[in-house]
């Protein structure tokens, strides 16, 4: 490989006398030219001796044809590369293996090699290594070696008569306890090799790349965190902040930016295109190796351009098409202003891919999704009902397909994920109603129900009531949150984290301080599905009914690991009246339209006008003000079956008139609707018509 120099022209003016500089040959310099140049001895044994095989086949003209290596195991610990490139003669092996920095590849840049550095790198793990040269039917072998002061020597051992073909063999002894260290290194840097050695005795697995984004001379590689910059097949890392200095430039911050947002990107550049360290093991920032990079960054964005719209055009639905944009964004948080910055932005069949600019689908007023998410491992898992679906690569999107029991599946899952956001819609039984997740699915844009993760495909939470010892046992009942209901069991008064609430002969007595209630059994399974429904953190308790004789022989009021399950509930109830107290309120207070019975059941034909009349105006008000009150009708006829249990707060009815007064006293105006027969059932489609129509006549005669 070419190394690039600079030539300078220095003037010199008053100088008496002048010497050049010289290395002086000592064990020092040695020791630093070899154990003290690479910081990675193993990794640097195999990459520079593979590297030297990699090259003698360059030279040889047989570059698709592997190299030996042996990688050492307890019963052979040599680590050994053997090649069958253009090998050497005795004085070209006397002359390379005794002179640092001498090479034969300094003036070429199809080879990896430059420095003369690489062939003496066995120095840098051990004192010792043998290096064998098979030349037209002749085998030489050597041992180069450390002295005693330190200093190396290059000896001819034999020389015999072999049918062994061409090239150099370089073997050296392996410490036991680096066996694997050789396996690892072994396995990443082979990876990135167009043609892989032939592994003798020993193989090992090479990470298999998935390219998810490519171009010319780039990849993104999935599942990869880091960059590199690939020269003859040798990977060297990638930063950001090597190639520019801060302050980061304005011309200079979309490339900045771009590279420092990508991960698993691999750069190929040509041979001598940069400049490395001396130890191989990185990039040499210099100004030529800086400024081939921001060339290469600069040139990228067409390419991705037009990969990414090609990915992207190829997805057979609008929702993979989304899944797909998103992926590739993860895998470069900037390509979305790279697409922006060229006034490029990705559609899907003509159509944009998101509801706005944002990665988000709205979901409107007639589905009912739920947000689940936590943000670290163990950490409390929290719901909210969701407006919007915010897409991101690793957004989990759950249908419940489970009458009963699967968000206590949900929860058990999440748990189990160190950091989650997902998205959940309650289709009930599909097998049943196979169209029940059909509104949702084209929602997030022609998703199928294979995309999606079924509740019925989560595993049930292993729940074990059953009493195994440490302490006595007592006959009790059980709820099990995934079937809804209370089940027989046996309990130990050990129970940690457990409530309780008293039951006799069917009947459960809810009391604590001065609350109490006695219900039916099947009261308060009703009131606990209930409660799920709506706040689903519940399913993390276990909760018991045990005879009033046990609560108070057990003293289970006194023990550490029992709670009063009656405040649990309560507790519940309380807080989903709380947080839905303004919905609850508007809904127990919700206006009527008008309080003649005739009024009430008009509104298809006030709609159907086409004339500007108060009464289409003032329906439409209180259509506007009752839009959420409809929307969430089912959550509050819920929420209401709870509210005699509750000690907070709950909404008392008032009066409103605020729309019948002004619809009523409209309505004077058209004396024929008061007199009209119009049923319990409202308007069918004629009728609304006819009574449009006479709405329109009065209105437009009034206007003249």
């Amino acid at each position: 490989m070419k190394l690039h120099t600079q030539v300078k022209n220095i003037e010199k003016s008053g100088v008496l006398e002048d010497s050049s500089f010289s290395i002086e040959a000592s064990a020092k310099a040695f020791f630093i030219l070899s154990d003290g140049l690479y910081s990675n001895k193993v990794k640097a044994v195999i990459r520079e001796l593979s590297t030297n095989a990699y090259d003698s086949h360059v030279d040889a003209g047989m570059i698709d044809c592997p190299f030996d290596v042996h990688l050492p195991t307890r019963l052979d610990p040599v680590f050994y590369v053997r090649d069958y490139g253009t090998s050497m003669t005795h004085s070209e092996c006397m002359s390379l293996y005794t002179t640092y920095f001498r090479s034969t590849r300094n003036d070429s840049n199809d080879a990896v090699g430059c420095l003369g550095l690489g062939s003496k790198a066995p120095f840098a793990y051990c004192d010792q290594f043998t290096v064998e040269a098979y030349l037209n039917g002749v085998a030489r072998v050597y041992s180069a070696f450390m002295n005693e002061d330190g200093s190396p020597v290059f000896s001819l051992l034999d020389e015999t008569v072999t049918d062994e073909p061409d090239g150099l063999k370089v073997s050296m002894p392996v410490k036991e306890e680096d066996i694997y260290d050789f396996e690892r290194e072994a396995s990443e840097l082979y990876a990135f090799f167009n043609v892989a050695p032939k592994m003798i005795g020993k193989e090992i697995s090479t990470a298999t790349k998935e390219v998810i984004l490519s171009g010319s001379n780039f990849e993104f590689v999935k599942r990869e965190s880091r960059n590199f910059v690939i020269m003859g097949q040798i990977a060297y890392p990638l930063d950001a902040d090597d190639v520019w200095s801060w302050p980061i430039a304005d011309e200079d911050s979309e490339a900045y930016n771009f590279l420092d947002r990508s991960r698993g990107l691999r750069i190929y550049v040509d041979i001598g295109d940069v400049d490395i360290t001396p130890s191989r093991e990185a990039l040499s920032y210099n100004a030529v190796t800086k400024q081939a990079i921001k060339n290469i960054i600069t040139e990228m964005s067409l390419e991705l351009a037009v990969d990414m719209e090609r990915q992207v055009q190829q997805q057979p639905t609008l929702y993979k098409a989304r899944r797909q944009y998103l992926n590739l964004c993860n895998q470069c948080q900037s390509l979305k202003s790279v697409m922006d910055s060229l006034d490029n932005s990705i559609s899907y069949n003509g159509e944009a891919l998101w509801d706005s600019g944002l990665e988000q689908i709205e979901v409107g007023e007639l589905i009912s999704v739920k947000h689940y998410y936590k943000s670290q491992w163990r950490q409390k898992i929290e719901t909210d009902h969701a407006t919007k679906i915010n897409l991101r690569h690793d957004t989990t999107i759950i249908i419940d397909d489970l009458p009963r029991g699967g968000l206590s599946r949900i929860r058990e899952y999440i748990k189990e994920q160190r950091e989650f956001s997902g998205y959940m819609f309650h289709a009930g039984d599909l097998e049943d109603n196979p169209n029940a997740a059909n509104a949702f699915l084209e929602l997030l844009g022609g998703a199928e129900v294979e995309d999606c993760i079924l509740t019925s495909t989560l595993p049930k939470p292993v729940r074990n009531y059953s009493y195994s010892g440490g302490g006595a046992s007592v006959q009790g009942q059980v709820y099990d949150h995934e079937a809804g209901h209370f089940v027989e069991c046996k309990i130990s008064v050990k129970e940690e984290d457990a409530y309780y609430i008293e039951e006799s002969r069917g009947e459960v007595y809810l009391k604590f301080e001065d609350y109490y209630r006695s219900i039916h059994i099947s009261a308060l399974q009703s009131k606990l599905r209930t409660i799920a429904q709506h706040a689903d953190s519940i399913n993390d308790y276990k909760i018991f009914l045990v005879k009033p004789s046990v609560a108070k022989n057990k003293k289970l009021s006194e023990r550490d690991g029992w709670r009063n399950g009656s405040k649990l509930i309560v507790r519940y109830i309380n807080e989903l009246i709380e947080e839905n107290y303004e919905i609850l309120n508007k809904h127990r207070n919700k206006p009527e339209i008008s309080k003649e019975r005739s009024g009430q059941r008009i509104a298809k034909a006030v709609e159907l006008t086409t004339t500007d009349n108060d009464l289409k105006k003032i329906h439409a008000e209180w259509k506007e003000h009752c839009a959420d009150i409809t929307e969430n009708e089912y959550t509050c006829e819920q929420l209401f079956k709870l509210e005699h249990w509750a000690t907070t707060e709950v909404p008392k009815y008032e009066e409103n008139n605020s729309f019948s007064d002004r619809y009523d006293k409209a309505l004077e105006s058209y004396p024929m609707i008061s007199h009209s027969d119009i049923g319990w059932y409202g308007l069918d489609d004629d009728q609304a018509q006819d009574f449009a129509n006479y709405i329109d006549l009065i209105q437009n005669s009034v206007d003249k």
